[in-house]
């Protein structure tokens, strides 16, 4: 009888455990951009700014805690934060380019998600047949 009173004791324990380690897995936020990235061609104007929106597609409330850029003409602006789950946040991205570094920024998005840092991509393309721009070659 104490044997089976162990037995229980010591399945209760265990199970308790379990739950427990199935509840800090699962919790987690998860930062979801669609699309994973922005191409931008021939833009008419040296500033671009633009609002992105992102899906926490995890379990537990998703919040942003920075945003990081590849270069300092770029930034970003966090416009809702504390994203339930299946719910839609955004952001703002904004990008100088008279002081083009290149083709490619890069924002890195920093927050509670399981995949943070996230990188968030946007590419700059011009036309070789656009002459409007052509103090940017």
């Amino acid at each position: 009888m104490k044997l089976l009173i162990i037995i229980i004791i010591i399945h209760l324990l265990y199970f308790d455990s379990t739950v427990v380690k199935q509840k800090t897995t699962v919790t987690n936020p998860i930062i979801a951009f669609k699309p994973e990235k922005l191409i931008i061609k021939n833009p008419k104007q040296n500033f671009i700014s633009e609002n992105i929106g992102f899906l926490n597609k995890g379990i537990g409330e998703l919040r942003i805690e920075s945003i990081e850029t590849s270069c300092k003409c770029a930034s970003a602006t966090i416009l809702n934060n504390g994203i339930e789950p299946m719910s839609i946040g955004k952001i703002r991205l904004s990008i100088n380019l008279e002081s083009q570094d290149g083709s490619v920024y890069e924002f890195y998005i920093l927050s509670n998600a399981i995949n943070s840092p996230f990188t968030y991509r946007v590419f700059i393309e011009y036309d070789s047949n656009d002459t409007s721009n052509k103090s940017k070659y």
